[in-house]
């Protein structure tokens, strides 16, 4: 294991990441992806990222979610709203038809109707500054450096105030905890085998920094999380960017 870590990230595909995935596999894995977000902190971290964004009280934030999986996260913005913004315009952008299928499953039963749009992450089919804030859960690990570097820029590129950025970091702590995190927690095999690995293909946060820097993301902040997250925020000069 210590010699995985002095290599850097791994480059090893997890299972979600296949062009093909059985849709019982897939409703599984993202329910206990929800489960795992609700109880090691990824929603909050994602609502604690997004309050440093402050508009006035007559203002409607609105909040782009890249990478969204079952729009666990939108959803529970929507159920209980981000302080110091009286209204959320949220919307989820996913690639894979079939994950977004099921978020507005899962929205759906939870009485909430979502604005969900198929795209490239690497590509987003946004006009510049075309929302207040571009938000990214636990999905930058899936991108290789250059890849990520590239969604870092596509990120700043669509917002207008900033961006908020929350992974896993990588370490060994982490890879223990991520592996005890989805035998206790996970109940299916596509979660137990790619928790762990999602660690080792994290980035460290001087790695994320160094990958904000090459995306040109201007007030760059990255925060340590419970539970081995961390936020990055990037917040912009709105008068430059109106």
């Amino acid at each position: 294991m210590s010699e995985t870590f002095a290599a850097g990230r791994s480059t090893r595909s997890e299972l979600l990441d296949a062009e093909e995935i059985d849709p019982a596999d897939l409703r599984d894995n993202l329910s206990d992806l929800r489960r795992l977000n609700v109880l090691f902190g990824g929603v909050d971290a994602a609502r604690r990222g997004l309050q440093q964004f402050r508009l006035p009280l007559d203002r409607t934030l609105q909040v782009l979610d890249v990478g969204t999986g079952s729009a666990d996260v939108l959803v529970a913005l929507q159920g209980r709203p981000v302080r110091r913004s009286p209204s959320l315009r949220l919307l989820g952008l996913d690639r894979n038809a079939e994950v977004l299928a099921e978020a507005r499953r899962y929205a759906q039963s939870r009485g909430m109707a979502l604005t969900l749009v198929r795209g490239d992450a690497l590509r987003l089919p946004f006009r510049d500054r075309a929302v207040d804030v571009a938000l990214c859960t636990l999905t930058l690990h899936h991108f290789p450096p250059e890849a990520a570097t590239e969604l870092l820029r596509e990120l700043g590129r669509v917002s207008r105030l900033g961006v908020v950025v929350v992974d896993l970091y990588r370490s060994k702590a982490a890879y223990v905890g991520a592996w005890l995190a989805t035998r206790v927690v996970a109940r299916h095999r596509m979660t137990r085998r790619d928790g762990p690995l999602s660690v080792l293909r994290a980035y460290t946060p001087s790695e994320l920094v160094a990958l904000a820097h090459a995306a040109g993301l201007p007030g760059t902040q990255v925060e340590i999380q419970p539970w081995f997250r961390m936020t990055l925020v990037a917040r912009f000069d709105e008068h430059q960017r109106a």
